[in-house]
């Protein structure tokens, strides 16, 4: 989640009520402070992209 983000807040709702709900699936939430909505696709030169790229990566691995 973007920090600076206009959905941030409904973001965090999404992850708590899926991770509140009896769900029996992996949900992982990583908030980039400083950052705008979709950051990582303008910018993806930026470290913070790279960072949260590798995030994707290995989250999708892991669940593969």
């Amino acid at each position: 989640i973007a920090g600076k983000d206009g959905m941030r807040d409904r973001d965090w709702w999404f992850y708590e009520a899926l991770t509140g709900s009896g769900w029996k699936g992996e949900a992982e939430v990583d908030e980039v402070e400083g950052e705008e909505h979709v950051f990582h696709l303008f910018n993806p030169e930026k470290e913070k992209a790279r960072l949260l790229l590798k995030l994707f990566a290995s989250f999708i691995n892991r669940a593969g």
